[in-house]
């Protein structure tokens, strides 16, 4: 069945970098067989904006009054922050921080004919049209992380320190870090982050609307939170902050390691947490036959132990510093977290030391040579691991992978493969 969504107003809209981006639309069309969706609203297919067909976007609806207005005052004062930083830029925000195409690029309200209410929704790329998989979920197209090559990993973690860093520098908290918030395309070495509606602009907003599950991300501090259902309202900014901070090192350790940096304790109890944290420093066990160390897993503890040492022989000390600062210091006071632009900066110096730069796969054009001045060649690109791609100095639009050149007489004809770590480059000659 076909639903219709009408009179949008108090539309926000940031660029999608697309050469065909959405603008402002009074109407839209959706299917209604829902395709995803959480406690606060529910997904679906998007077919058409203002009569004109889409076939790779998605529409989120909100269930409920409270949810949608917090959404809709969230992604828009986020929105304001984007608009401010790249309205004179020549790449959108999604083509220099690739990590962050689950953000909705329009929200609003609009009015549901058949429901007879209005509601407030948003849009966003529909992420398994362009690759994107879930992670570390139990379906069976998800994808697992430790599967994925070391350097991978290292890239995956590096562009999920980025994402998170970029939202901490516009005072956005997102609140709900977790394996249900990140869809990785193993083609293109990209990771994705979704889920930013349950998070805050924490100098313009009183609170997110989540303090988020329970997950072995989370500290003890909110997994007590979490569970008593209470005291939400008592957490300060610093706290969700270094909330945060503590979720980013855990999600970081667990995509390097593939083990929560705690695993080797009997229990996730917050008193035995505590006996360890007493008595030792992150990761060393200093008595084994303690009663909060599981016994079971003292030779997988000593394979982490011989893991951390073989980084910090390959030259990376400033990064293991950092796990064990936030996992010693930083379970004990909240200020000593490292904060996420520590690790944005040491996964970038990590990956350039490993030389972790985009990939040109392919480069090809549709003939080696012209007959006339001015002959059009249409060029093919596919590519890893990249924020953008130029051709012959152009910037080319977000999700292209082709594009038609004039050529007046024999040319070379240059591509860039450009992240942060790095640029590559290849020239094709038609003659």
């Amino acid at each position: 069945m076909i639903k219709e969504l009408t009179n949008v107003s108090a539309q926000s809209i940031i660029d999608q970098g697309t050469g065909s981006d959405v603008s402002l639309f009074s109407k839209l069309r959706y299917n209604s067989d829902k395709i995803g969706g959480g406690a606060f609203g529910q997904v679906f297919e998007l077919v058409e904006l203002d009569d004109n067909p889409v076939n790779d976007l998605v529409l989120k609806v909100y269930l409920e009054e409270k949810s949608g207005d917090h959404a809709l005052e969230t992604i828009t004062l986020l929105h304001d922050k984007v608009n401010r930083e790249f309205s004179s830029r020549q790449q959108s925000v999604y083509q220099l921080y690739p990590g962050l195409l689950g953000l909705p690029f329009s929200v609003f309200r609009a009015y549901d004919p058949l429901e007879r209410k209005a509601v407030v929704a948003l849009i966003l790329f529909d992420l398994r049209k362009y690759g994107y998989v879930e992670v570390n979920q139990e379906n069976t197209t998800s994808i697992s992380i430790s599967e994925q090559k070391p350097e991978d990993r290292f890239l995956i973690a590096y562009q999920f320190s980025k994402t998170i860093g970029f939202l901490h520098r516009k005072q956005f908290i997102h609140s709900d870090i977790d394996y249900d918030a990140l869809w990785y395309n193993p083609d293109k070495k990209l990771l994705a982050l979704i889920d930013y509606d349950s998070g805050y602009n924490y100098t313009e907003q009183e609170k997110a609307s989540t303090v988020g599950k329970i997950n072995h991300f989370a500290s003890n501090f909110f997994k007590t939170i979490i569970q008593l259902g209470t005291g939400q309202e008592k957490i300060t900014d610093e706290e969700r902050i270094a909330e945060e901070n503590w979720k980013v090192a855990s999600a970081l350790f667990e995509i390097l390691f593939d083990v929560p940096p705690f695993f080797f304790l009997m229990d996730g109890e917050e008193a035995t947490f505590k006996k360890y944290i007493k008595k030792n420093n992150w990761p060393e066990i200093k008595e084994v036959d303690e009663t909060y160390i599981n016994p079971k897993n003292i030779a997988y503890h000593q394979e982490l132990i011989n893991q951390i040492k073989k980084f910090e022989d390959l030259g990376f000390t400033h990064l293991i510093q950092l796990f064990k600062q936030c996992f010693s210091d930083g379970a004990k006071s909240i200020k000593k977290r490292p904060e996420v632009n520590c690790w944005h900066s040491a996964f970038e110096n990590a990956s350039k030391a490993l030389e972790l730069y985009p990939t040109v796969d392919l480069f090809e054009p549709d003939k080696t040579s012209i007959k006339r001045k001015n002959e059009t060649v249409t060029f093919s690109f596919e590519g890893k691991a990249y924020n953008y791609v130029e051709i012959d100095g152009e910037v080319l639009s977000l999700f292209q992978k082709t594009k038609q050149i004039q050529l007046p007489d024999t040319s070379t004809v240059r591509i860039k493969a450009i992240s942060d770590i790095g640029v590559t480059e290849q020239e094709i000659t038609i003659n």
